[in-house]
């Protein structure tokens, strides 16, 4: 048995929710507590040693991200989060004493003369809970319990298409006050998701973080379903797995919560390569310069030979939905 537990919160997924971290006689549980029946989302076993024990949470390796740390059988112990797994938000790197209310210590680690009155703000009027980020400090001119979020937006500025393959450009504006993390997915479609079953082409996902105002330039590989595309439509925080059509307000099926989703599609027209102008495009141009040469003659290695097509590997860009079940011809 403990001496006696506490618990503490922090929103780790940033969906505006805080999880409930309490570490009992046997386990350290991370739950959700926002349900009838409270629910946990994980447990690690980290026996007590009859003390008066907590966990708290802070940033403490200073890589970006919070972790949680505990004392548990018989040492301390810090966890964070499994790197298969979504970043966890960001938090001071700090927890300075059995009692912290995070007015009662500056991010330098001095002490205030006077401290803040905690209840000015949600982001401080908290016991045991560690600083979020994202809460609206007081001073603001904000309502009181708001939080920051970010305002992802996106526009094609161009498309290369030698079709086949399509490379679309785009620039993702974060609008929000928040920051966007990387890792943020783009769906690039080949008709409006909105309207109409379409074909999904690509998912795209950032390699960098988009700051409140601004601006990221992305090139993000599609491979068309079909030769009639003529238009593309991308959309922003759309990992790709809801079935079209789908409005703005199936968004997000991601874990990044936005403040407006009705600016997350662009669409632009592009037309096919047609090297030789003969208003056949060269994906289904046997002769694409219109040399008097056929294409699979003059480039051999851009074909498949019946050989090749048998037997090579073409997972790349064929999906076997099933398989099929092959009839022998018989006299009638």
């Amino acid at each position: 048995m403990s001496g006696n537990t506490a618990v503490t919160a922090f929103d780790f997924d940033g969906n505006g929710i805080r999880e409930i971290v309490y570490r009992d006689q046997t386990h350290l549980r991370l739950i959700n507590g926002n349900l009838n029946t409270p629910v946990n989302y994980t447990s690690i076993k980290a026996y007590s040693a009859t003390w008066g024990e907590y966990p708290i949470v802070g940033d403490f390796d200073d890589d970006g991200e919070a972790d949680i740390a505990v004392t548990g059988d018989n040492r301390l112990r810090v966890f964070h989060r499994d790197p298969n797994t979504f970043a966890w938000k960001d938090a001071p790197n700090y927890w300075n004493q059995r009692n912290y209310r995070i007015v009662n210590i500056n991010s330098d680690l001095t002490v205030p003369a006077t401290e803040v009155f905690s209840a000015s703000s949600a982001s401080t009027n908290n016991n045991l809970v560690q600083l979020q980020y994202t809460d609206v400090e007081a001073g603001s001119g904000l309502p009181y319990g708001y939080a920051y979020q970010p305002d992802a937006k996106i526009t094609i500025t161009s498309i290369e298409a030698s079709c086949p393959a399509v490379l679309v450009k785009a620039n993702i504006e974060n609008l929000g006050a928040a920051k966007l993390d990387a890792g943020l997915y783009v769906s690039i479609y080949d008709g409006n998701p909105a309207t109409g079953k379409v074909n999904l082409i690509g998912v795209y996902q950032t390699t960098e973080s988009v700051e409140s105002g601004a601006t990221l330039a992305v090139s993000m590989p599609a491979y068309l379903a079909n030769t009639t595309s003529s238009k593309i439509f991308v959309v922003v925080n759309d990992n790709g797995t809801t079935a079209t059509p789908f409005a703005s307000t199936a968004l997000p099926n991601t874990r990044v919560n936005e403040c407006d989703y009705t600016n997350n599609t662009s669409s632009s027209t592009f037309t096919c390569l047609d090297t030789d102008g003969d208003g056949i495009i060269d994906m289904i141009d046997i002769d694409d310069d219109n040399d008097g040469i056929i294409d699979t003659e003059e480039s051999p290695e851009c074909f498949f030979s019946a050989n090749q097509w048998n037997t090579a590997d073409k997972s790349e860009f064929v999906k076997i939905e099933s398989d099929l079940i092959t009839l022998g011809l018989t006299d009638m």
